[in-house]
């Protein structure tokens, strides 16, 4: 499991019911960044967005997302360099599945650019990084991960090429661990144990030495420690998963602030003269204050706090700086304005000058500038073509203010990648148009000239070129010959260079003729021609091959499984809106088909719903019925609960290609709990036989034993008996029944089946 939500009896004994504190530090109206795997509170994306934000001190909750990641993907831990992050992220396929690592990039907060390292993992390893710290003094990019045979290990990881390799296996943590990492400015290290201890780390001996007990035990989720280096080595924050109360909650109450991430500051005393370490100032000198909840329901780490040398009262940020070619693509030309506030957010009284760099290199030093003026500088002496770095500085007589930052490449750039392809399908699955935007902007953001681009595409996994060098910003490709899930490179050329972007994958090459049949057994192949959608984007969907049945229903079928346990369910789970769909299949014409479905589920009864449509896409189909299923015991003589067919009529179809759907749509169970196995979709003729679903979804009826009352539609309606023969048509809103023999019989009506005990 990715994420799984403990207990409220684990989650209860791992928390210290200590009193809050106030803060006691003066934080100023400052930024702070991290990474949110959930949060109920955003201020400008739905609460559903995983990614990075910004908030203020004096405003912890205001989580502005500025960085969202891909659908499915979550963050071990992050930390930044002067506003760059190096991230670790991995994929989880779904909610049964372990995560899978993906390569370690960074994102520069700045540009909004993204960019790939390397693998970060030991090949075959199950490694999960807990937190990232930079060391300044060392210049070091450090990570701990626990490993449940040594304890908690130290990682340096390589910025080039995202390599990790262990520096030292953290003594006396092979139970609990530790989970947290920080690096002041003389390269110290200091880390938070699972009973909730402040220590030193010796990165030599692997030695931890307990500072102070913070009154705050287990790690609910990632969390994480930095330092605010415009405190000097004295003040740091621990953004932890961590519930508190002044008293021991009550169940309810833990289950509401499961994964809540406070604010918690940490306060070394600055002891002035003589040579010491930290450990070397006694346990009663250290504090812990509250700060306040960052986000609620929130799950936090990649904690970043920008800083000024000369503290919070020097000069802040230069505003509204930009960099941009001059008109012969040699140079750069620099606009900024000189702030009116410190680093703190008071207004600012004075400046005595400012520096400029280029890549570290000073190229510039200013004096006799006021708050609030506007600058324009020219650099003439750009080396090359290339990205540069700038910086801007600002100082007065209480010190350096922080290095505002832009990035600009100076020169002719190659086209940003095309990123707005779209894919359609012919009706018979034969041939694709494949449509795109030119490209309006240069890759890393240069002088750019969109005239003259030209395209290669190749459709993979076959390898062929579709087209080559073409002007155009459309193909048709005709070239399919077999049925298979296919996808585009798309590389765009200049004189300057290439880029490349890949498509959505799709299905083409042909259709099947009716009948056809999936029975799940092979996933490969089923993946090259049928297709699922977790449509609601939740992570909880179809999963094929999984074989977790067994201990449920007493087999080892091969199905499609939907699995919603309490175990693992966490906030993104919703309403079921989970898709399977058919490729394109021909029908023949004077024929009947329906769509039989072999299932079965438990404890719930759950809802499916059978759609059809010309494309394989959610969005364009029509439903056409429904179904609910029922409960079936397990057979004592084999030990496994059978199988139940359930047939929904497919009008509109004969003589048409068309694809065929089966939505689970039940609600959220109440006991967060559901399983249910579709062992196969079999498309043929309708024989009759079964229980047909009927459209619609807002109709009740009533049944005493006799007479049957319908409220809304009963169109269609019809009774069966258990073997699925139907007994009686209902052609009015009120039916005598009394005629039937007793016993159990199951009314399909406007969607649905329901069981009649007479």
């Amino acid at each position: 499991m990715t994420r799984s939500l403990l207990s409220i009896a684990a989650l209860a004994g791992c928390l210290s019911f200590s009193p809050l504190y106030a803060g006691s530090v003066d934080h100023g109206d400052r930024d702070f960044y991290g990474f949110f795997l959930s949060n109920m509170s955003y201020t400008n994306v739905d609460e559903s967005a995983v990614g990075f934000t910004k908030q203020t001190f004096n405003a912890l909750d205001e989580n502005e997302m500025f960085h969202q990641i891909g659908v499915n993907q979550g963050v071990y831990a992050a930390t930044a360099i002067d506003g760059i992050y190096y991230v670790i992220p991995y994929l989880y396929a779904s909610s049964l599945s372990q995560p899978t690592p993906l390569p370690m990039y960074t994102y520069n907060i700045y540009t909004g650019r993204k960019e790939e390292v390397g693998q970060w993992n030991p090949e075959g390893s199950d490694l999960k990084i807990q937190d990232m710290t930079y060391d300044r003094a060392n210049d070091r990019l450090l990570a701990i991960a626990f490993q449940p045979q040594t304890g908690s290990v130290l990682y340096e990881i390589d910025r080039k090429t995202a390599q990790m390799t262990p520096i030292v296996t953290i003594k006396g943590t092979a139970q609990s661990g530790v989970g947290v990492i920080a690096a002041d400015a003389k390269g110290r290290l200091f880390t938070i144990d699972n009973d909730g201890w402040f220590c030193q780390l010796n990165d030599k001996t692997g030695n931890i030495t307990k500072l102070f007990d913070t009154g705050h035990q287990g790690f609910v989720a990632n969390q994480s420690l930095e330092f605010d280096f415009s405190r000097g080595n004295t003040t740091l924050y621990w953004a932890a998963s961590i519930a508190r109360w002044t008293t021991a909650p009550t169940s309810a109450e833990v289950t509401s602030k499961y994964g809540t991430t406070w604010l918690e500051e940490i306060v070394i005393p600055n002891k002035t003269s003589g040579n010491f370490t930290p450990e070397s100032l006694g346990r009663d000198k250290y504090t812990i204050n509250d700060i306040g909840e960052i986000g609620y329901v929130s799950r936090f780490t990649g904690l970043y706090i920008p800083f000024a040398q000369g503290g919070i009262s020097a000069p802040g940020d230069v505003t509204d700086f930009t960099v941009k070619n001059t008109a012969d693509g040699k140079g750069a030309i620099l606009n900024f304005k000189v702030p009116t506030k410190t680093f703190g957010g008071e207004a600012l009284s004075s400046v005595n000058g400012l520096e400029i760099f280029r890549d570290g290199e000073r190229i510039e030093y200013m004096t006799g500038i006021t708050p609030g003026q506007a600058i324009e500088y020219t650099d003439n002496a750009v080396p090359a073509i290339g990205e540069y770095h700038y910086e801007v500085w600002v100082f007065n007589g209480n010190g350096e203010g922080p290095k505002t930052h832009a990035y600009a490449y100076i020169g002719a750039d190659k086209p940003a990648a095309v990123a707005d392809a779209d894919i359609d399908v012919a009706d018979d699955f034969m041939s694709t148009k494949l449509s795109w935007q030119a490209p309006t902007e240069g890759y890393h953001g240069g002088s750019f000239k969109p005239e003259g681009l030209t395209y290669t595409i190749t459709r993979f996994p076959d390898e062929l070129v579709i087209a080559e060098n073409t002007p155009e910003t459309s193909v048709t490709d005709k070239n399919f010959r077999r049925m298979l899930r296919y996808y585009y490179q798309i590389d765009v050329t200049n004189a300057q260079g290439t880029s490349t972007s890949y498509t959505t994958d799709f299905i083409a090459g042909g259709v099947l003729n009716a009948p056809v049949t999936e029975t799940f057994d092979d996933v490969t192949a089923m993946n090259n021609k049928w297709s699922s959608f977790d449509n609601n984007n939740d992570t909880y969907r179809w999963e094929f091959g999984i074989s977790l049945g067994h201990n449920l229903f007493g087999d080892y079928e091969q199905c499609a499984d939907y699995v919603v346990s309490s175990t693992m369910v966490d906030g993104n789970l919703r309403d079921a809106d989970d898709w399977i769909i058919s490729p394109g299949i021909k029908f023949e014409e004077g024929k009947k088909y329906a769509v039989h479905v072999e299932a079965r589920a438990y404890p719930a009864i759950e809802t499916l719903n059978v759609y059809t449509g010309s494309k394989i896409d959610p969005a364009q189909m029509t439903k056409v019925g429904s179904f609910r299923t029922e409960l079936t015991e397990q057979d004592q003589t084999t030990g496994s609960m059978a199988f139940k067919t359930y047939t929904v009529s497919l009008p509109d179809v004969a003589g048409k290609i068309a694809c065929v759907a089966v939505q689970l749509a039940s609600p959220i169970p109440a006991d967060l709990t559901s399983y249910i196995q579709i062992n196969s979709i079999t498309i043929g003729e309708d024989d009759g036989t079964g229980i047909a679903g009927v459209t619609g979804d807002n109709t009740s009826f009533n049944f005493d034993g006799n007479i049957l009352t319908i409220n809304g539609n009963f169109a269609g309606a019809a009774i069966y008996n258990m073997a699925g023969m139907k007994v009686a048509d209902i052609t009015s809103a009120t039916t005598d029944l009394s005629g039937l023999q007793s016993g159990i019989y199951v009314l399909a009506l406007d969607g649905s089946s329901f069981k009649l005990a007479k």
